[in-house]
């Protein structure tokens, strides 16, 4: 939608922009970082629907004034692991 990401795919690194398609097979090995300084948008669809559930039981609450919740700590990412 807006902004520059790079992506691991698998095996493969490369650069997404406005306008790319990506397809991540699931299971597959995958991340994306905004490459730019300034906030990005991507869009992710999830099929069979379900993933969404991985976030609402791990991500972080909004702050309402709009501040970025803070870094997650070694101990939540291995609480990951454990649930």
């Amino acid at each position: 939608m807006s902004g520059e990401f790079r992506f691991i795919n698998g095996d493969r690194t490369f650069t997404a922009s406005p306008g790319d398609f990506i397809y991540i097979p699931r299971g597959t090995r995958h991340a994306f970082k905004n490459l730019g300084t300034e906030p990005a948008k991507l869009l992710v669809f999830y099929t069979p629907a379900g993933a969404e559930e991985f976030f609402l039981q791990h991500g972080d609450d909004p702050d309402p004034s709009g501040k970025l919740p803070p870094a997650w700590t070694a101990e939540k990412f291995a609480a990951l692991g454990e649930s």
